[in-house]
């Protein structure tokens, strides 16, 4: 508020009068009666009442401004913040390979170490030390470990030879390997191979002169057998299915075999899962 150059309390008086009155958001017509009766008061009156209008023009438009200056200050924070987030998350990514590396190759962290070891090309890390490194390794999920570990003891185990497929009355008058069974159908069906990104898989069978009877589908590899169901065969010409959860570690060669009530092998099936090396 730039007040009058007038040393007339009255005058100042009205002038001040008016600057409040229109900042209070009063109208020009709430002017007092005794600044009213007097044309010198009500024109200092104006005065402070146009006063505070323009001020309070002046605010707004100030208000409304871009405030560039702390914009600038507060981007400058942000980018000066940012890259010290990225070097951070360099650093500790750097920090993690070092000790994946330090994992791989062992406590001397060099790879001459680990190939000066070996006098022979498919000779291997001993078990326990490997399934250290397979633990150390902290980029990879969860899954990717159990797979890991998973190949790790399939590579380990020794065959396990296939029971002879006896003969029986037992009829297998359908099999069908499938993503899916819907409406008691099977869908998407498989024959020599399925790929590796399908991690459940289904073994559809009709099953023919087994009526009251027990049967079982195994799900098997050449070295393990992974799951042995046992189905309920209800009529004369009986359709069922067993499901099976995959893991990448079991790729290859996989047999499924159906069993009847004495565990003797009645039919066999075989694909290869993902990759067969």
């Amino acid at each position: 508020m730039r007040v009058p150059e007038t040393d007339n309390p009255h005058f100042q008086y009205a002038f001040k009068t008016g600057y409040r009155l229109a900042i209070g958001g009063k109208s020009v017509n709430s002017m007092p009666s005794d600044i009213r009766r007097d044309m010198e008061l009500r024109q200092y009156f104006q005065e402070g009442w146009e006063q505070a209008v323009e001020d309070v023009t002046l605010a707004q438009e100030e208000s409304a401004k871009p405030d560039w200056k702390h914009r600038f200050i507060w981007f400058a924070v942000m980018v000066v913040g940012g890259l010290a987030t990225a070097g951070l998350m360099i650093s500790n990514i750097e920090k993690e390979q070092a000790e994946q590396q330090a994992l791989i190759y062992g406590e001397n962290n060099q790879p001459e170490s680990i190939s000066s070891q070996l006098s022979n090309p498919s000779d291997k890390l001993p078990e326990n030390k490997l399934t250290g490194h397979l633990q150390g390794l902290s980029i990879l999920t969860d899954a990717q470990r159990r797979d890991l570990q998973q190949t790790q003891q399939k590579e380990q185990k020794q065959p396990i030879p296939l029971a002879t497929v006896v003969s029986s009355n037992i009829k297998i008058s359908q099999a069908s390997i499938s993503k899916n069974v819907i409406d008691r159908q099977p869908l998407e069906t498989f024959t020599d191979s399925v790929p590796k990104y399908i991690r459940e898989l289904y073994f559809y069978t009709q099953i023919e002169n087994a009526n009251g009877q027990k049967i079982y589908h195994r799900w098997r590899t050449d070295k393990e057998i992974l799951a042995t169901i046992e189905l309920n065969i209800k009529s004369d010409k009986f359709r069922t299915w067993s499901s099976k959860k995959l893991s990448s570690a079991w790729q290859g060669k996989w047999y499924l075999e159906v069993l009847n009530n004495h565990k003797e092998v009645v039919y066999r099936t075989e694909f290869v899962y993902g990759s067969s090396n």
